[in-house]
């Protein structure tokens, strides 16, 4: 008689009852039960049955499962014969036993079980990873359609097992992705998951953000995941983040923005969270100060935040005028370019400037400013390349 000890414990688990009931022909089907249940979940292919996932699961260089790793002739030879063994139990065991009355003796039986917990034990030792591997190397690729329709579709494909899984390996190569590619499909996969698998990826990400650095990885995390599960981040993890998004304004500039790996660069990914952020009015005044600071971060909050430098804002005009009247009456040209543009929005919607509160808020330093930069340009030394002769 077989013993729980010559075969592993989930599959005598499952075929206890009626093996020590003496019914050796449904301890058969149940193992074969038992094969199927654990292909679907290493596979993700739980739409198929019987041969056909046997067949889909080991068979063939596509197959969704690899035993090892399918390149030379003895793995082939081993893999395929794993996929035709099992095959082979399935048209031998499975089918007859589900369409006539056949009674297998001990004997026959424990040979058997003993094939199939050794065959279960090679599928076992695979990481049953290759379909997730299989969808990451097609997300990255250039060929990929990025499109919300394109993305309904394609989570028809995934079978729901492995949904969760793929979401883990995006986040875990997000910045593998290019930008924008990929952000309808993670939108969908989102939508599909489950409750506890929410919490449980959320988990992930407080465990890998709380040591978080201003670099891509970061900047990718605002662009893909961030309007899924900021909101839903630890107290701690969310300080942390927006401390790097402070650093990353009070340091931030044109040009190093085009440098994917800094704070700067993170932070304007971040510029459509500020809202959510915990400690929103701190960046708010951030970014206030950093607009007066100098030309190259004023042209840089100016590109990547503007919102909270908008003087058609009424709450972001009184907290800005002053500031402004005094850069203007010391002769920041760059203050009064940024002030200038409201005069050319104005001409192009055929509004009167003078009329607009900008207008007569700021007229006097405007024209103060104009007569500062003129006679700093009068003062500009000739250069020889200038001379008319």
């Amino acid at each position: 008689m077989l013993t729980k000890e010559q075969i592993r414990e989930d599959l005598y688990k499952i075929i206890k009852n009626h093996y020590e009931l003496g019914d050796y022909t449904e301890a058969l089907r149940d193992a074969m039960f038992f094969v199927k249940d654990l292909l679907q979940e290493k596979s993700g292919l739980t739409n198929m049955d019987n041969t056909r996932l046997i067949e889909s699961s080991l068979l063939g260089k596509n197959a969704a499962i690899k035993i090892n790793k399918y390149e030379s002739e003895s793995e082939i030879n081993f893999q395929e014969g794993v996929g035709y063994a099992l095959k082979g139990l399935a048209m031998h065991l499975r089918n007859p036993i589900s369409h006539d009355r056949i009674e297998y003796s001990e004997q026959d039986a424990d040979a058997q079980l003993l094939y199939i917990n050794y065959l279960v034990n090679q599928i076992d030792k695979s990481s049953g990873r290759q379909l997730i591997t299989d969808w990451l190397r097609y997300l990255q690729s250039d060929t990929f359609t990025s499109s919300k329709v394109f993305a309904q579709e394609l989570i028809k494909e995934l079978p729901k097992k492995q949904q969760y899984d793929l979401l883990i390996s995006i986040w875990r190569n997000r910045t593998s992705f290019a930008q924008n590619r990929i952000n309808n499909f993670v939108d969908e996969l989102v939508e599909k998951l489950s409750n506890q698998e929410k919490a449980s990826f959320i988990s992930i990400m407080n465990t890998e953000l709380i040591n978080c650095t201003g670099d891509y990885a970061l900047s990718m995390m605002f662009h893909i995941f961030a309007k899924h599960f900021y909101v839903n981040l630890k107290r701690i993890v969310k300080i942390h983040i927006e401390d790097i998004i402070k650093q990353g304004i009070e340091n931030g500039s044109i040009e190093n923005t085009k440098i994917g790996g800094t704070f700067s660069a993170c932070s304007t990914f971040a510029s459509k969270y500020i809202e959510s952020f915990i400690t929103k009015e701190d960046i708010k005044k951030v970014i206030r100060n950093s607009f007066f600071n100098c030309e190259s971060r004023s042209l840089f909050i100016q590109e990547y935040f503007s919102e909270y430098v908008d003087l058609s804002n009424e709450e972001v005009f009184n907290l800005l005028k002053n500031g402004i009247k005094l850069k203007l009456s010391k002769g920041e040209e760059y203050i009064y370019n940024y002030v200038i543009e409201y005069k050319k929005y104005d001409l192009y919607y055929n509004w009167e400037w003078e009329d607009s509160k900008i207008y007569k808020e700021f007229s006097s330093e405007l024209e103060k400013c104009k007569q500062i930069i003129q006679q700093r340009n009068d003062r500009k030394p000739v250069i020889e390349d200038e001379l008319p002769f």
